[in-house]
């Protein structure tokens, strides 16, 4: 095993000042505990549960060191916004900790429209913005029905089926 020699927390620099530099690691994150189960898809009771006894702590400890940090800044400096916009809207940032079906993030909406902006460049090439409309109404079907476990080639062939002057109308502009 590899031991960990203590490094100095700030170093010299060429001109006089000091730069900041972390001390090494000294447990690996394995070891130290940190890997858990996720607790993105579980369902909600059990969401919860994980996150009052996980994350609430972390969250509670998070605000002091945010303002701690903020009343060094100027007001006007970016960091000093970002810590203000998040502590305006603190209130909505915990409510994940209280309700199990809300997420701390947006990511499974980002996922979903990963496709939508990869297409984005070739929408440039619809010919024109009534076709590239189409598609956009096309592609966000065909997202729905994937996040719903549908499978979206036999339903967009239902709805055909079921109103096929609606199609002919999307495809005619």
């Amino acid at each position: 095993m590899r031991s960990a020699v203590a490094a100095p927390r700030s170093t010299p620099t060429t001109r006089g000042f000091r730069s900041w530099r972390p001390a090494p690691a000294r447990r690996t994150r394995a070891r130290s505990g940190l890997r858990r189960r996720p607790i993105r898809g579980l369902p909600p009771a059990e969401r919860l549960a994980a996150r009052r006894r996980r994350t609430r702590p972390l969250v509670r400890a998070l605000r002091p060191q945010l303002m701690r940090q903020a009343n060094g800044l100027s007001r006007h400096a970016d960091i000093a916004k970002a810590f203000a916009y998040g502590n305006q809207r603190w209130r909505a940032f915990n409510r994940f900790l209280y309700d199990g079906q809300l997420e701390p993030d947006n990511l499974i909406a980002e996922r979903a429209i990963r496709g939508f902006t990869v297409g984005r460049r070739n929408w440039l090439f619809s010919g024109n913005f009534a076709t590239a409309e189409r598609s956009a109404v096309v592609l966000s079907i065909i997202e729905t029905c994937k996040l719903c476990g549908v499978d979206a080639e036999a339903y967009m062939g239902r709805c055909h089926r079921a109103h096929p002057e609606r199609l002919a109308s999307l495809a005619l502009g």
